[in-house]
């Protein structure tokens, strides 16, 4: 029932379609080296108590730990690593210079053979809020990208690779005030694949009366 198109967001663990219900995860504290094995495994519980089914890694934090793996397999949570690239506020779109992208695959490849022995793990995707000068969302036509996924099918064939989150075509869940004509959601139609937000509070009935209208099949 997927629309025509999009990138395929549903996994699917010997045989089973697993939906997808869950968070973004980031560093349980900011010194990230102070972190100790019992504090990580008790955020991956709680998580697991509170029905999550997966948890994103997401490109503004770092290849996370072989701790947090291990707590993920064994609680039966499944793993989105991004690839350590975010958006900046000011700039979303990775260089092209065949020097980053070099560094860039061969920081993958190190990322990818330290963690693909995971069975929590499930995809790999290229980086947060990577977006062009428009604000749409990249894809493997970016230079970047495309390498990153060819690192990815070489090393670990068997793992959806996607290139950003969101991966659009829209990027913004987030529809224009009641007051104007339409929304942003219904203008988007079947565009809303893979999206953001919104990200500020609308008040306990309105915001999520605002999700409800949501059409995207991934609020990622």
């Amino acid at each position: 029932g997927a629309a025509t198109g999009s990138l395929p967001y549903l996994p699917v663990v010997n045989d089973v379609p697993v939906p997808v219900y869950g968070w973004n995860w980031v560093p349980v504290d900011l010194a990230y080296g102070a972190v100790s094995a019992d504090r990580v495994r008790h955020g991956v519980h709680l998580a697991a108590q509170a029905g999550a089914t997966l948890m994103r890694v997401w490109g503004g934090g770092l290849l996370e730990t072989d701790e947090f793996y291990h707590a993920c397999d064994r609680e039966g949570i499944l793993v989105w690593q991004e690839f350590v690239q975010s958006s900046s506020g000011i700039e979303s779109t990775p260089s092209r210079q065949p020097e980053f992208v070099r560094r860039l695959c061969r920081q993958a490849a190190v990322a990818v053979r330290a963690r693909r022995h995971h069975p929590s793990l499930a995809i790999w995707c290229g980086g947060n809020e990577l977006a062009d000068a428009d604000g749409h969302p990249l894809d493997v036509a970016h230079p970047a990208l495309a390498a990153l996924r060819k690192t990815v099918r070489r090393l670990d064939p068997e793992r959806l690779f996607l290139p950003t989150s969101p991966s659009g075509p829209s990027f913004s869940n987030e529809p224009a005030p009641e007051r104007q004509a339409g929304t942003a959601i219904a203008r988007a139609g079947g565009d809303q694949h893979d999206v953001h937000g919104p990200w500020e509070h609308q008040g306990l009935r309105s915001h999520y009366a605002r999700y409800d209208r949501a059409t995207c099949q991934l609020l990622s």
